[in-house]
């Protein structure tokens, strides 16, 4: 597959999971119990370290596709792209954040984990909303 049809199936998918994680965050929770909570809580977290980690491969591939540049971390390219002024400091220090709660969760995944980074989701997806708003024209 070329780089630039690359580009467009992450960013594509990149929308599709940002679409699944923002409607998992509207979820009420006063329909379930504790334990289905917890089950559905879970699922929260595991889109949004998916969506986390499409995000900054899409905007990897952005980079080596559009910039012809090779950035091999995820903060390296967050930060890239806030150099370029593509997105505003706010959501550079969202997806700062968000990407070091994703390591957490990644090398250590407990209750209190969970717990401290829940409530800084919808933050987060929010933050990856407005980026990949910034790289939706370099995909056409």
């Amino acid at each position: 597959m070329k780089n630039g049809k690359r580009l467009l199936f992450l960013f594509n998918d990149l929308a599709a999971a940002i679409d699944s994680f923002e409607k998992s965050l509207q979820i009420d929770f006063k329909k379930y119990n504790e334990f289905e909570t917890d089950i559905i809580k879970n699922g929260q977290i595991q889109k949004f370290e998916y969506t986390i980690e499409l995000f900054w491969k899409t905007l990897k591939k952005y980079f080596e596709v559009k910039r012809e540049k090779i950035i091999l971390y995820p903060k390296d390219v967050i930060k890239a792209f806030f150099a370029e002024d593509a997105i505003d400091e706010e959501t550079y220090l969202g997806l700062m954040s968000a990407i070091d709660s994703r390591n957490l969760l990644s090398h250590l995944y407990k209750a209190e984990m969970v717990d401290l980074i829940y409530p800084q989701l919808k933050d987060y997806a929010k933050a990856v909303r407005h980026a990949c708003a910034a790289i939706e024209p370099y995909t056409l």
